[in-house]
């Protein structure tokens, strides 16, 4: 945990390009949510986690031969299924650098973001996670809550 201390991001983000709004928690890497109780945070996330992963926002693909597969991992969550033997699947991974999540209402989360406390009282669910759950990380060594604006 030295290696990889936890990391705060906004429970809801704010997509960089689009403005839209998705919720930002992933079972794999989501510990608790901040400025609530344990049993809080572990009633709301297990509220969460179950949300993001109904059948009506899933999308089941049936492979063709050339097809190819991008989804913007700010707003989507992802998993393969084992389900393509005995064909091969190839997978390259791209990861862009420097995209910090964030939330902006009224901009008065990112005005906060260095003070979890106040961000919590005004609406600004801030979660952490582990990184060390995930060696390759997107965020390595981004410790900020909001972590700004783009």
């Amino acid at each position: 945990m030295a290696k990889h201390p936890p990391l705060l991001h906004p429970v809801v983000r704010t997509h960089p390009v689009t403005g839209k709004q998705a919720l930002f928690v992933n079972e794999g890497f989501t510990t608790r949510i901040v400025e609530v109780s344990e049993k809080e945070s572990a009633a709301l996330l297990n509220f969460l986690f179950a949300h993001v992963t109904k059948p009506e926002f899933q999308v089941r693909w049936r492979w063709q031969p050339n097809d190819v597969a991008i989804w913007d991992n700010r707003v989507t969550q992802h998993y393969a299924n084992a389900d393509y033997l005995p064909q091969r699947r190839i997978m390259h991974r791209a990861t862009i650098l420097g995209d910090k999540p964030y939330y902006r209402a009224g901009n008065a989360c990112s005005r906060l973001r260095h003070q979890p406390r106040a961000a919590e009282k005004s609406g600004c669910c801030i979660a952490r996670c582990f990184p060390e759950a995930a060696p390759d990380a997107a965020f390595p060594g981004d410790r900020s809550v909001g972590n700004g604006e783009p």
